[in-house]
């Protein structure tokens, strides 16, 4: 049954779900979250839960989705979904099984048709997620059963199509940056309890993650191990 206090994309939920995030994000200091604190939203005075084990979260009256998930996937674990980054600098993000009339990728496919934006949840350990937000999703391949998502408002809305090879190379940069290393760098502070391993500082902003073995190594992947 649709509740009549949630009528069909009206932005101020949207807006109200970042607005929570940024409250959260400010109160805590940190740039990760357990999904319980996350999942505390309200609207209206009804409990809305962002993150769910579907991965796309729709809200009941609401045609467009809402958020999306990456789930955390133990290094040495084969993640269930493949979300990685195209040439073009957008993140691949895969259907809900193979089925692109499944309610929860129509409910991305109408967020991408009416440029609505969402969160976007990155597992950075278990229970523990990066939000980033406003994402858009900008494009849908039904071959690959995946939609393209810009992580970055500055790649919202640009014609994919007329973009040189140099302007690719720059948007996938930007997005590994935008995604990766925020990840990267949250996984790491989480594992060591946000205290530097050297001399024990416990001011998470003055604090960041560098890899031991860089990125051009066959071994230097951005994991904690590492």
């Amino acid at each position: 049954m649709r509740n009549s206090q949630l009528d069909n994309e009206d932005p101020t939920l949207r807006q109200a779900m970042f607005d929570h995030l940024n409250r959260l994000l400010v109160s805590t200091q940190a740039e990760f979250l357990p999904f319980r604190v996350i999942n505390t939203f309200e609207y209206h005075g009804q409990p809305i839960a962002l993150i769910v084990q579907s991965g796309i979260r729709k809200v009941a009256g609401y045609s467009g989705a809402l958020t999306i998930r990456t789930t955390f996937t133990p290094p040495s674990a084969v993640p269930p979904y493949m979300d990685d980054v195209g040439s073009d600098g957008l993140v691949r993000y895969k259907y809900r099984g193979e089925d692109e009339g499944h309610s929860d990728n129509r409910a991305l496919r109408h967020a991408m048709e009416m440029g609505l934006p969402l969160a976007y949840f990155v597992g950075i350990a278990s229970g523990i997620y990066l939000p980033i937000y406003p994402v858009y999703v900008e494009a849908e391949d039904r071959s690959r059963h995946e939609f393209a998502i810009a992580v970055d408002e500055h790649l919202h809305g640009l014609d994919l199509g007329s973009i040189d090879d140099f302007q690719r190379e720059y948007r996938t940069s930007m997005t590994k940056i935008r995604l990766h290393q925020p990840s990267f760098r949250s996984r790491v502070l989480h594992a060591y309890n946000s205290t530097c391993a050297i001399c024990r500082l416990r001011h998470s902003e003055l604090l960041d993650a560098a890899h031991i073995l860089p990125d051009g190594h066959p071994r230097g992947a951005p994991v904690v191990p590492n």
